[in-house]
């Protein structure tokens, strides 16, 4: 009985000092696998230069001389008929070119030829645009300048309506030959009224001469004055003629 008891003790004791004498080794902990390091993120892409906008097509260049007035008929009034004269001298020997280019022109713009008489330095040709007259005449002068004239008639049945001026004519815009300088310019206008209202017709243009910074020189008479702007003169005479009728006459002198 002593002896199992014995037994039992001693094997007891063993296991004890077994268990204290041999520490116990701890499971390996598996290790944390790193993490993916936050990848870098794209440098902001540097702003792409800027390049200053091309520039546009120039305005082609523009007459700098040049002077106008625009009006319209006298409201209510009735005209007989009216005229046209236009001059214009260019720095140019060729004559030919010169009239080439209003040919075309005019043709470009509907005036149909009617007739032509050329001869050296000379040209006289007539057109015809809805029951208007136009005679163009181009002359090389004493040699050395070529003189262009363009006169338009208009009879009481083939007068238009519209606003008008220095080059805007009835059925024409007055385009100047591009390839020479301008010497001279002349304008020449005559107007017939079905009125003997002298006065009222004077004060239409009168007005739009004002109106359009034409300053007052010279005085002739109550209804024939001279007017100036930027050093072009501008004559505005009208009359009673034969106590029937009034005359308009407008004359226009520029010097380049």
């Amino acid at each position: 009985m002593k002896r199992t008891s014995l037994l039992a003790l001693t094997t007891a004791l063993s296991l004890t000092l077994a268990a204290c004498g041999e520490p116990q080794t701890a499971p390996p902990t598996t290790p944390t696998p790193p993490t993916d390091p936050t990848p870098p993120t794209d440098p902001t892409p540097p702003t792409p230069p800027t390049y200053p906008t091309p520039p546009t097509d120039p305005t082609p260049p523009t007459d700098p001389a040049r002077v106008d007035f625009t009006f319209t008929a006298v409201p209510n009034l009735t005209l007989r008929e009216r005229q046209w004269d236009t001059e214009f001298d260019f720095d140019t020997t060729d004559w030919e070119a010169v009239y080439a280019f209003y040919d075309a022109d005019l043709q470009a713009q509907g005036w149909q030829k009617v007739s032509e008489d050329i001869e050296s330095g000379d040209v006289d040709a007539e057109y015809a645009k809805d029951g208007l007259e136009l005679d163009l005449s181009v002359d090389l002068e004493d040699g050395n300048y070529v003189e262009v004239q363009i006169d338009i008639d208009e009879s009481a049945s083939a007068i238009t309506a519209g606003t008008f001026g220095l080059y805007t004519l009835p059925g024409l815009t007055i385009n100047l030959y591009p390839d020479a300088n301008v010497l001279q310019r002349e304008w020449d206008y005559d107007f017939d009224y079905d009125t003997t209202d002298v006065a009222a017709v004077f004060a239409h243009y009168d007005g739009l001469l004002r109106q359009q910074g034409w300053t007052e020189v010279s005085r002739e008479d109550e209804f024939d004055v001279t007017y100036q702007l930027n050093g072009v003169t501008f004559r505005l005479d009208v009359d009673l003629e034969d106590g029937d009728y009034v005359e308009v006459e407008i004359s226009v002198d520029q010097n380049n």
